[in-house]
């Protein structure tokens, strides 16, 4: 430790562990006043955080829980054109699987062709039915959509 003097009055400089106990009451000390002064302040931070945890936890005890949902069914009849190929790699019947594969593909291919092509006639006739300018283009019900 050395020491110091300025203006008459003598200063001692303190260094190590001393030094930052010291650095850390003078924090605690200069944060202390000012939440004196600033107690509004100081009670919005404090109140802020508390609120808002709350609400998050009566939020989360509210919602249901996993074993309150019904069970989920997977069901495939509302689709049309069910496909689940697959396919095995090897064996001696390799190629008749892939045949099949390639079949049910095609298939499906040419059922989804067909209902395209049969979605354009409705659209072309429904247009040709029509004044030439007229605004009011009236489609059929039953269009049914191309996937």
């Amino acid at each position: 430790m050395s020491a110091h003097t300025a203006y008459g009055v003598e200063f001692v400089r303190v260094g190590g562990v001393r030094r930052h106990l010291q650095q850390t009451r003078a924090m605690f000390v200069k944060l202390l006043l000012h939440a004196v002064r600033n107690f509004a302040m100081s009670l919005t931070q404090i109140v802020t955080p508390v609120f808002f945890v709350s609400c998050a936890c009566g939020i989360i005890m509210t919602l249901p829980h996993a074993h309150d949902l019904p069970p989920l069914y997977l069901n495939l009849s509302k689709y049309r054109l069910i496909v689940v190929p697959y396919l095995t790699v090897g064996g001696a019947t390799f190629a008749s699987e892939r045949q099949q594969l390639a079949e049910r593909y095609d298939d499906v291919i040419r059922s989804q062709v067909r209902s395209s092509a049969r979605l354009l006639s409705h659209v072309t006739t429904a247009t040709k039915v029509q004044k030439p300018y007229s605004r009011n283009v009236k489609l059929p019900l039953a269009i049914t959509p191309v996937l």
